[in-house]
């Protein structure tokens, strides 16, 4: 772990990772509070390491101090599952296992969430050692040393959660202004880099900044230009890649989106972000079949790193088009399977309620709403769109 002031995280982090380790690194950067010692009660080694701006020598100056044949590494604010703590210990007896990723979990508001297959666990060795000065990587030398030792890089299907970027949090520790010099920085010695382009945007995008989201999707843009089509290929971001420089480059503009999507949508891996989107502008501009074919491909998408944008998003697409059609029953099918998805999603409870009232009048809507309050629990949202339909 790297830590600064965390003492508010830690007790808990603690508690989620009980069993998980034999040996407890600790890389203090400059905590103020009681962090340290809290670290120390729970028997971590803790060493401590001056902050220069760069997470990949704070994680680096842990990996010179840990012992373990393997490594796990986590934050103070994430919190694996009993499911993904029993699967990386059974993990590690294989003889022929190298690495594993596991199911890194952000929430997002109104109960979606977003999941990345994450690598966070390796054997060591002195020549895997982090690189980039901010969202650091280690992937590069994990998998050189998977090909040297013909050993295999195995996926867990259990959760962390990851609690960091609640936008409170995000706000308390002034992290935009940090990140943002941190990868600028990085581009200056390698303005083609995507990975980092793609953080910028990541960034601007977070935090609605529309000067910086223009301004990162132009020099994205050049850059993507000048890369090769295998490495495109090769990158698991691709297709959020293309759809934030659409999002930057492109505001407002449908046509010029739906051709720069068109173009790029084959050169990326199958994206199902990119299938919506793109099924998004073909719905604006009048083309039911095109964006009923995008919507459906989204759906097929099966890693998808955004998980709404492979159930809800498209599934509430095919509503919309269905509706628009008149086609009233279908609609309902497509909102119901949305529902499941995610209950809480303010798109498909206002349209349930709304297609509910259109087919069977204020009843049918109050009964669905009294139906949601039993399996769900009360909800302010449903109380809104229920006086948005003149019901209350």
């Amino acid at each position: 772990m790297i830590v600064r002031d965390e003492a508010a995280m830690l007790p808990a982090f603690f508690e989620s990772v009980e069993g998980l380790w034999d040996e407890l690194v600790v890389v203090d950067t400059g905590s103020e509070d009681e962090t340290v010692a809290l670290c120390e009660a729970a028997g971590a080694v803790v060493t401590h390491f001056a902050w220069v701006d760069d997470f990949s020598a704070a994680r680096n100056a842990g990996l010179e101090v840990a012992r373990g044949e393997w490594i796990l590494f986590l934050d103070a604010d994430e919190r694996p599952s009993p499911e993904v703590r029993q699967q990386i210990r059974d993990v590690i007896q294989h003889r022929d296992a190298g690495a594993a990723t596991v199911v890194m979990r952000n929430e997002l508001p109104h109960g979606n969430h977003r999941d990345a297959s994450l690598l966070r666990l390796f054997r060591s060795h002195s020549t895997i050692r982090f690189s980039y000065p901010i969202h650091e990587d280690i992937s590069r030398p994990v998998l050189q040393r998977l090909t040297a030792t013909g050993q295999t890089m195995r996926h867990l299907e259990g959760v962390v959660r990851h609690l960091g970027y609640v936008r409170q949090t995000m706000v308390d520790r002034d992290k935009k202004l940090r990140d943002l010099r941190m990868l600028e920085r990085c581009l200056v010695s390698d303005p083609d880099d995507l990975y980092v382009h793609f953080k910028l945007l990541e960034l601007a995008r977070f935090w609605d900044d529309g000067p910086l989201l223009r301004r990162s999707a132009g020099t994205a843009l050049e850059s993507l230009r000048r890369t090769s089509a295998i490495k495109l290929r090769g990158l698991h971001y691709g297709g959020d890649l293309i759809v934030s420089i659409v999002q930057g480059h492109f505001p407002g503009d449908l046509p010029s989106q739906l051709e720069f999507l068109d173009r790029w949508t084959g050169a990326v891996h199958p994206s199902a972000i990119l299938f919506y989107w793109r099924g998004q502008v073909r719905e604006q501009l009048a083309d039911r079949d095109g964006a009923e074919s995008d919507f459906r491909s989204a759906m097929e998408v099966k890693d998808a790193r955004d998980v709404q944008m492979s159930t809800v998003r498209p599934r509430m697409g095919l509503c919309r088009l269905a509706m628009a059609q008149g086609d009233l029953e279908a609609a309902v099918a497509h909102a119901n399977h949305a529902l499941d998805g995610n209950p809480k999603d303010p798109e498909v409870i206002t349209a349930s309620l709304a297609l509910s009232q259109i087919m069977g009048g204020d009843a049918a809507a109050r009964d669905l709403a009294r139906d949601y309050e039993k399996l769900y629990g009360p909800s302010d949202l449903v109380d809104r769109t229920l006086k948005g339909l003149g019901i209350l």
